[in-house]
């Protein structure tokens, strides 16, 4: 060697990338190059790689440390899980995350400034509940800036209503020895204060890149991406919009969303609903929900059955009820079993009678005898606008007809004079199914709703 014993070849910011000396070429190759080349010749991890291993993931009581490909794997007893299992960790970064099998899941949502409201942490299943590792957590970005894209997940900084229906439903999963998914959640809000602004607003763009990032972050974990479910919650906020044009501006943001997610080779997603307690879109919910579209659309459960404080905000307790409604929605998606509340399609007067029949769609027979923890309004929540002094005097089922009612009256109607029939628009309804869930005494109610009286046979 005529330059000496050593030199330099190619050297760059951080050091000699390439270099030689009286034994020939040296290179210096990263870590995660070096982890590669083991994983692909079959080596175990030198000591100095489990040391640095070790230092990465923290001060954790944490044992069988291991090297697989670009994670370091290893077993531990972290907060928020009652015994020890598998966790991981990257060795590009992000958080602590559960060793587990299945699908990488996505839970998100899209809406006003409510839909980001978070409260304390709690740390259950704090490693299979994640978000993009982007320092914002659930809440997500509130329509302030663009969302980074990122393959990185970091664990949950404060509870949301997402959270909280994700940890109900690995919950109910655990209680049946099922598995446990990694899942990924997140909320997109911005300050839109109508639906057609929500549609072409920065919360609308970064839906799609949390969508976008979790292919990404399945794709890390070498693990396919499924979408359970997006959450549109944007109903209050809008006071301006007529009626039609909500109900299709609505379903023009879930076809945007479902062609989106099948560009990235996604099975299309569930949409749910959420009501609010002013019951402003009541009416266009139930057209979305009653006439067929191309998507596969649920409301859990109306607003109604749920508490809120005297500022208009549920209460701590309505919020926890709320989420195992959307966790059993889940679980029923899950496996292929149909769930809806029951909705009246029509109501007609009966010839000669002083009485109103009220057919609806439902998956069982319609119940009478529950009894509500809630408010109920008129007579079992029916009430008739613009048929004078005419009262509804008692609610009954059809003898004929298990999914239909008769509503008695003090007078006959007459159809047609713009006789209206509301269900649960001022209060709430005392009307649900037969369908129970014995875990949580949670039921199916019937959905609010205001028919114009027909003319019946």
């Amino acid at each position: 060697m005529y330059r000496g014993d050593s030199g330099v070849i190619l050297k760059v910011p951080n050091g000699t990338l390439i270099g030689y000396d009286h034994t020939g070429v040296t290179l210096r190759l990263s870590e995660q190059v070096v982890a590669d080349l083991r994983d692909r010749l079959g080596l175990e991890p030198d000591a100095d790689a489990l040391r640095d291993a070790a230092y990465r993931i923290g001060d954790i009581d944490a044992w069988n440390l291991r090297i697989e490909k670009d994670w370091i794997k290893f077993d531990a007893k972290l907060p928020g899980y009652d015994y020890p299992r598998g966790f991981c960790r990257s060795l590009t970064g992000g958080d602590i995350v559960a060793d587990s099998t299945g699908p990488v899941l996505g839970v998100f949502s899209l809406g006003g400034a409510r839909r980001a409201e978070g409260t304390s942490r709690n740390p259950l299943y704090s490693a299979h509940v994640l978000s993009a590792c982007d320092d914002i957590g659930a809440v997500g970005m509130a329509g302030v800036d663009p969302a980074p894209e990122t393959e990185l997940l970091e664990q949950q900084r404060e509870e949301t209503q997402d959270t909280r229906a994700t940890k109900a439903l690995l919950a109910r999963r655990q209680k049946r020895a099922q598995s446990l998914p990694i899942c990924v959640v997140r909320a997109e809000t911005d300050e839109s204060t109508t639906i057609t602004e929500l549609s072409t607003g920065e919360a609308m763009r970064n839906l799609r890149t949390a969508i976008f990032n979790l292919t990404r972050s399945a794709k890390h974990l070498d693990r396919p991406a499924k979408i359970l479910a997006i959450t549109i919650d944007f109903g209050a906020e809008d006071m301006v919009t007529k009626e039609a044009e909500y109900v299709s501006t609505l379903r023009k943001i879930m076809a945007e969303i479902t062609e989106f997610v099948g560009s990235l080779h996604l099975h299309e997603p569930l949409f749910l609903l959420r009501d609010n307690a002013l019951n402003t879109k009541a009416n266009a919910y139930w057209q979305v929900l009653t006439f067929l579209c191309d998507f596969n659309v649920i409301l859990p459960n109306p607003d109604y059955v749920l508490d809120r404080d005297r500022f208009g905000r549920l209460t701590p307790e309505s919020l926890e009820r709320a989420a195992q409604t959307d966790a059993i929605v889940l679980e029923h998606h899950q496996s292929r079993v149909p769930w809806a509340c029951p909705v009246f399609l029509l109501a007609e007067t009966l010839a000669d009678q002083n009485a109103i029949r009220v057919n609806a769609q439902s998956l069982e027979p319609l119940n009478l005898s529950a009894e509500p923890s809630f408010e109920v309004g008129g007579v079992f929540g029916f009430k008739l606008l613009g048929a004078g002094d005419t009262e509804i005097t008692a609610v009954e089922l059809d003898a004929d007809d298990p999914k239909s009612l008769i509503l008695s009256t003090s007078e006959p109607i007459t159809a047609g004079a713009g006789v209206t029939l509301e269900y649960a628009m001022e209060n709430g309804g005392a009307i649900c199914d037969m369908w129970l869930d014995d875990e949580t005494g949670i039921r199916r109610w019937a959905l609010p709703c205001r028919l114009e009286v027909q003319k019946g046979c």
